[in-house]
């Protein structure tokens, strides 16, 4: 579409010749944007002309008010297809009465094409004047001020949009079944923006978005004054923000695509900033990506009210009410910004069908029955989570209620038309909440029911888990049995466990008392204590135990243990539990959701298979002192892990099937297919021996495995006529993703016994991913098998997403002789994917594609969907000798050198990625704190080597800077810098003048030395906002109308990543370590240009053409 921007930016000119005019006439005049397209400007003064320019418009189109205008008639439809129209209020109100309606209407209607409404001379307003209230028997009917069909686009760049009507059944200000930007402006209502999954207007629609992006303006709700005419507690005062409505459960899960709110700046205030629906799902799916801007739930509201199951990622701004955050069901990541509660605890319970009762910065929890699904969530980063209230009660931050969760009552889960597809009980679903290294301004709390009259069936698999959390506040358990743990930090109040429940604390330092005063259990591992340690409740049977720790002040002699480690042979739980060796199921079984297990030094024999279905942590004494024995003849003995954040950490784990002939698909710990997608295993400092098929498999969920050492050697291979066949770690083979990192691991000697059977030290395949980093692999066959042909269960139908695998830095795979360092199996009868990167690592053994048909194989080439892009790392061997001639893997802009190693192009700029149009200057210095002027005479530095810089002083760079270099020989300069905290792109060239750009990476106040032509130049530095942030993508490139191309971004934490204009949509497709990847899609017309932008950068980091 063309742009309006030259009608902006000579609007006070124009705005002369229109009060000029409008002495006369109505008209239409005729305006050149600056740019090769002339658009009309159609002045109107009543509804007549309106109706009139509104019905006959075409794409470009201004339709400028000259007068204020009450529209009586029908609605005014915007229906200009894949076109665009600007109404501009230009300073007037246009407005509708609700008591000259004789049925329901819509002020505006976009039926299609693209709105902006825009308002050039201030204070212009569109006024719903509804009278509607939702009592039975009146007339008034009900009044939209706008409505965006499935598939339009309506765009408020400036002026007021509001309904009028303060009843609490008012209608909401935009309905959106479509995309609806918000750039600056005010919308006013009851509520501001209901968007609705587009399939609940229309079956029609039912492959459309509804897509709010508010970048700027205000969205104010404004309190209601009456329900129904009248007075009703609880609805009156009550305002919305931002409503969401997704399409809801269906057979096949939720849709959390077909609903999404993107906000990068402006305010929502209202007494629901953001609200979702749960109705036993009727309403589930939604996405809300928040980078910037201000969520204000008011003094006594609800910043973000999220009880339907969706996605919610917080990466900055500010969240804030008395209830920052209240969540019933869904995924909530937060990795950046703030969230704030403003008021002290006073005691309430959750409160069903709405927010307000318990307060805190975030609440999560199900107060009754129709919160379909778990509730999941996991803070990092740097996100800050406080409470401002100033008081001597609580400060709650975080509170996560077990209420209702061991409840084995059915619930119905039901689709949009309100019908039963599925029945449920919240004993089958979890809570997750998950703080890792962020900072909490606040007390942070676990509950139970808190209102004793009712009882509920409390606790289930509720899980509270700190790592490395900052605590200001006190950590608090008053649940009546559920486990609450902290992984160091530190914590600047006390610990109490008030209830029946439990803490675990391990490596902590607490300034405060740690306190049990009831029947629950306390147990403090290696951390520091500078208050006293009591246990006021061993009376009721609680108990404390320390292990290794130190107490500044006293520790009561009454109910504290008080050990240097843990007993030989013992496991001491959580729960305040001792169990012999012989004990592990039974310890593992009564241990509650969020519990530890502390394993001595001893062996520890598992004589049945082991389901693990809860969050729990088994830490032993370190691999060389702890074991873990299976049954070397019973390959049924093993642990599945099938829900929760389960960690094994410490220990070794030997002869689990090691001398029996076991199936696919065995493994000493397995997450198998159709586990739950929110699964985490993490495995570290552990060690495999003796075992036969598997160590780790993992078909579902994320996974951490680190510092661990795989033997595949078996014992019993050269003596069992079972057959032997071992391997280290096989990810993948689901009917959901599988990703995560491997991180420090050993595995050596994977090998098979079966014929025609061979097998590898990790293998990947569909729906599997996997960094590797910092990994040694000896004297396996293959080192790393990458294979897409066993999807799903063999299942055709599901196709799921490529194997993928990234292989860092550190990696060393050294193959029995003979053998490969990295096959990836492409097989002609199924088109798949599989995708490999390689950036780091030594190769000694062969690297390639093999293409398998008809039983016959051969060596193959790259292709789109299969391929090993390879830009680092140290090959002795990188493809067979007899590899056909022409087929290689090193990646675009690299080579090898003689010695094997992979080495950037340098012989010419011309071969680097370019993020702009080559051959146009670019704009200089973006994101710099320092502007360079014209270029330096002949006695800068730099000359006499036959260039001039425009830049010689040392800089600071937050994000990208660029550097015009003028070659005065006619030699093509090269711009290098002498470390990784910035990478350098080639952007541009005009006759004698180069254009670099150097992009920070590094962390902030680090720095590069910048040269030219091996010259010094000057030293640049990693300001306090730099980036961060590499792409795989910087080239200009296409994308077919309606298809999708994928960015990957590798940085410390995820990015945001914006499209800059409509012609292209953003939808982040998620994490495999570093890597963090956004999909775009080419929803506008053919030859429309986009650029992407990251973390809101001057300069796009890539720009793309619709073909």
């Amino acid at each position: 579409m063309p742009s309006e921007r030259g009608f902006f930016v000579k609007k006070q000119v124009l705005s002369l010749l229109l009060a000029f005019c409008m002495i006369v006439m109505p008209f239409t005049v005729a305006y050149a944007d600056g740019g090769a397209d002339t658009k009309s400007v159609i002045s109107v003064t009543d509804s007549g002309e309106l109706h009139a320019a509104v019905s006959n418009a075409k794409d470009g189109d201004v339709i400028q008010l000259a007068a204020n205008i009450a529209i009586t008639t029908s609605n005014l439809s915007f229906d200009v297809a894949n076109g665009e129209v600007t109404l501009d209020l230009n300073g007037f109100t246009l407005s509708r009465n609700g008591t000259d309606l004789t049925s329901s209407a819509t002020l505006i209607n976009v039926k299609s094409g693209s709105l902006i409404v825009d308002d050039t001379r201030g204070n212009g307003q569109i006024l719903a004047n509804e009278t509607y209230t939702g009592k039975a028997g009146e007339t008034a009917y009900t009044l939209r001020c706008v409505q965006v069909c499935g598939g339009a686009e309506f765009t408020l760049r400036d002026g007021t949009l509001e309904n009028t009507n303060k009843d609490f059944n008012a209608t909401q200000t935009i309905s959106n079944y479509g995309t609806v930007n918000v750039e600056s402006g005010t919308i006013k209502g009851v509520t501001g923006i209901f968007c609705f999954a587009p399939v609940l207007g229309s079956p029609a629609w039912s492959n459309q978005k509804a897509v709010c992006n508010i970048s700027g303006g205000e969205i104010l709700g404004t309190p209601a004054e009456s329900y129904q005419g009248g007075y009703k507690d609880g609805y009156v005062g009550a305002s919305y923000g931002v409503a969401l409505y997704g399409p809801g459960y269906t057979t096949s899960g939720v849709d959390n695509d077909a609903v999404i709110l993107n906000m990068d700046g402006g305010v929502i205030r209202a007494m629901q900033g953001i609200g979702t629906n749960a109705s036993s799902g009727k309403y589930a799916g939604f996405t809300i990506n928040m980078t910037n801007g201000l969520i204000d739930g008011t003094k006594n509201g609800t910043g973000m009210y999220l009880p339907a199951m969706g996605v919610t990622n917080i990466y900055g701004g500010e969240v804030t009410g008395a209830q920052g955050i209240r969540i019933c069901a869904g995924e909530l990541n937060m990795t950046g910004g703030t969230l704030t509660g403003t008021a002290l605890s006073d005691g309430s319970d959750l409160v069903a069908g709405g927010s307000g009762g318990t307060n805190g910065a975030l609440v999560a929890g199900k107060a009754s029955n129709g919160y379909v699904g778990n509730i999941d969530i996991s803070i990092s980063g740097d996100a800050v989570i406080r409470n401002t209230a100033s008081g001597s009660d609580v400060r709650p931050t975080i509170v996560v209620s077990d209420k209702n969760m061991a409840s084995i009552a059915s619930q119905e889960i039901k689709n949009k038309d309100g019908d039963t597809i599925s029945n449920y009980s919240y004993n089958d679903t979890s809570i997750s909440v998950s703080v890792d290294g962020a900072e909490i301004e606040g007390d942070v709390v676990k509950i139970s029911n808190l209102t004793q009259s009712t009882p509920t069936s409390d606790g289930g698999d509720t899980t509270l888990q700190l790592h490395n959390a900052s605590v200001s506040g006190s950590v608090i358990n008053q649940t009546s049995e559920t486990s609450l743990s902290v992984d160091g930090g530190s914590i600047g109040g006390d610990v109490k466990n008030i209830g029946k429940g439990s803490i675990s604390m391990q490596k902590t330092s607490v300034t405060g008392s740690v306190v049990n005063s009831n029947a629950g259990a306390v147990t403090v591992v290696e951390s520091t204590v500078q208050g006293s340690v009591e246990n006021s409740g061993s009376s009721q049977g609680g108990t404390v135990t320390l292990i290794g720790t130190d107490v500044e002040g006293e520790a009561s002699d009454s109910g504290v243990t008080d050990l240097p480690s843990v007993t030989d042979n013992q496991i001491v739980s959580s729960n305040g539990q001792t169990y012999g060796s012989d004990d592990l199921a039974k310890a593992l079984s009564e241990l509650p959701a969020g519990g530890t297990l502390y394993l001595g030094k001893g062996t520890f024999p598992l004589s049945s298979a082991v389901t693990i279905d809860k969050s729990v942590t088994l830490r032993g004494q370190g691999a060389e002192n702890t074991i873990i024995q299976g049954v070397s003849t019973d390959p049924t003995v093993y642990f599945t892990v099938k829900k929760g954040n389960v960690v094994f950490d410490g220990m070794t784990f030997e002869d689990f099937g090691g001398n029996h002939r076991v199936g696919s698909g065995t493994a000493v710990i397995k997450v198998p297919s159709g586990s739950d997608v929110n699964t985490n295993l993490t495995v570290k400092n552990a060690v495999f021996e003796n075992f036969n098929r598997a160590a780790i498999d993992i078909e579902a969920g994320k996974y951490a495995i680190s510092g661990c050492s795989i033997d595949c050697n078996n014992e019993y291979s050269e003596t069992s006529e079972q057959g032997v066949l071992t391997k280290g770690i096989k990810i993948g083979y689901g009917i959901t993703e599988a990703s995560g990192t491997i991180d420090s691991v050993r595995i050596n000697s994977s090998a098979s016994t079966y014929t025609e059977w061979s097998t590898s030290a990790i293998e990947v395949y569909q729906n599997g991913s996997a960094l590797i980093t910092n990994t040694e692999i000896k004297d396996c066959l293959t080192g790393i098998w990458v294979d897409s042909y066993y999807n799903a269960q063999n299942d055709p139908d599901n196709t799921g997403t490529s194997a993928y695998v990234k292989l860092g830095e550190n990696v060393n795979i050294s193959p029995k002789e003979g053998g490969d360092a990295l096959i990836v199996a492409r097989w002609a009868e199924k088109d798949l994917r599989s995708s490999v990167y390689i950036t780091g690592g030594e190769y000694d053994g062969p690297v390639y594609i093999k293409y398998m048909q008809n039983g016959e194989e051969e060596y193959a080439k790259n292709t789109e969907d299969n391929f090993i892009r390879i830009s680092g790392g140290h090959f002795d061997n990188l493809t067979p000798e007899d590899m056909e001639e022409g087929i290689s893997y090193i990646a675009d802009g690299y080579h090898m050198d003689s010695n094997g190693n992979i080495k950037k192009d340098t012989s010419s700029p011309s071969s680097s990625s370019s993020s702009d149009d080559p051959g146009s200057a670019l704009p200089l210095a973006p994101g710099a704190s320092y502007q360079p002027g014209e270029p330096s005479d002949s006695t800068q530095p730099g000359a006499s080597s036959g260039f001039v810089s425009d830049t010689t002083s040392d800089l600071t760079v937050n994000g990208t800077y660029q550097f015009r270099i003028t070659s005065l020989d006619g030699t093509i300069p090269f711009l290098t810098v002498d470390n990784a905290n910035f990478r350098v792109e080639f952007a541009s060239q005009e006759g004698n003048d180069f254009f670099f750009k150097i992009h920070a990476q590094g962390a902030a106040g680090s720095t590069t030395v910048v040269s030219v032509n091996g010259v010094r130049l000057l030293t640049a530095t990693v300001g306090g906002s730099a980036t961060g942030v590499i792409s795989d993508t910087t080239a200009p490139f296409t994308v077919k109308k309606g298809e999708m191309y994928q960015f990957r971004l590798t940085a410390s934490e995820r990015p945001s990543f914006a499209a800059g204009s409509a012609s292209f949509t953003v939808e982040y497709a998620g994490q495999i370590g570093s890597d963090y990847f956004y999909k775009v899609y080419a929803a506008g017309n053919v030859g429309d240009g986009c650029g992407f932008y990251i973390n809101g950068e001057a300069s796009p980091v890539a720009v793309a053409t619709i073909a």
